[in-house]
C-alpha cells in the first residue's frame, strides 16, 4: 500500500469506485485489496451500483417495447377465445407486429381487427386473402379458417363505461367490411378484385 491509499477517505474511495468503467467482481476485488479498511462500505456500494444499473436498464427500455409487452399481456389475458382448443393465430402479435401485418396485407388496422375479432363471416372472405393472411401469420389456411369460424369476439377497444358487459354483434360480410372500414379507394379496389 502507498501513502496515498492510506490518506483517502471512505467517501473518496467510494467516489473513485463509482467512476470506474466497470463495477464487476474484478474491480471490486482490486479495491478491496487496495482499501481493506473500507471493505464493508465498498461491498455495500457495489451492491447499490448493481441494483441501480438494473433499474436503469429497465427504464431504458424503449416505449415501443413497453407497449408491445403490454399489448401481449393484454392479448393473453383478454383476447383468448372462448374455445381454448382453437388458438388464435393473432394472439402472439404485439401492437407493432399487428400494424406491420396490416401494412404487409395492404389493409388498415380496423379491417384486420375485424378479421381478428371474427366480426366478418369467414365464408365471405376470398380464399386467396385467407391464405395470404395465414401465410403472413405463419399459420396454415385450415388453422386460420378454424379460428375464424368461431363466434365473434367483443372488440377489446370498446369503452367499458356501460354498466352491462358489451356483447359481440352479428358478423358482417367481407364486402360490407370493405365498405365500412375506412379503407382507401385503392385498397377497396384491390380487395374487391380478390373475389373467388
Amino acid at each position: 500500500m502507498t501513502d496515498r491509499n492510506l490518506k483517502l477517505s471512505q467517501e473518496e474511495v467510494l467516489l473513485a469506485f463509482s467512476s470506474e468503467a466497470k463495477h464487476d467482481r474484478g474491480t471490486l476485488a482490486r479495491y478491496l485489496s487496495e482499501y481493506p479498511e473500507h471493505a464493508e462500505a465498498l461491498v455495500e456500494w457495489s451492491i447499490e451500483l448493481f441494483v441501480s444499473a438494473s433499474r436503469n436498464d429497465e427504464v431504458k427500455m424503449t416505449s415501443e417495447t413497453a407497449v408491445d409487452r403490454a399489448w401481449q399481456r393484454f392479448q393473453t389475458a383478454v383476447l383468448v377465445p372462448l374455445d381454448t382448443s382453437i388458438k388464435s393465430p393473432f394472439a402472439t402479435l404485439g401492437r407493432a407486429a399487428f400494424k406491420g401485418l396490416s401494412k404487409r396485407l395492404d389493409v388498415n388496422d380496423l379491417l384486420l381487427a375485424r378479421i381478428r375479432d371474427r366480426a366478418i363471416n369467414v365464408n365471405t372472405i376470398p380464399g386467396c386473402f385467407v391464405q395470404k393472411i395465414a401465410t403472413a401469420l405463419g399459420a396454415t389456411e385450415d388453422e386460420l379458417k378454424g379460428y375464424l369460424t368461431g363466434p365473434p369476439i367483443v372488440a377489446q377497444s370498446v369503452s367499458f363505461r356501460s354498466a352491462e358487459k358489451p356483447a359481440a354483434g352479428a358478423q358482417i360480410s367481407f364486402e360490407e367490411a370493405i365498405e365500412t372500414s375506412h379503407l382507401t379507394q385503392v385498397q377497396k379496389d384491390a380487395l374487391k378484385a380478390l373475389r373467388d
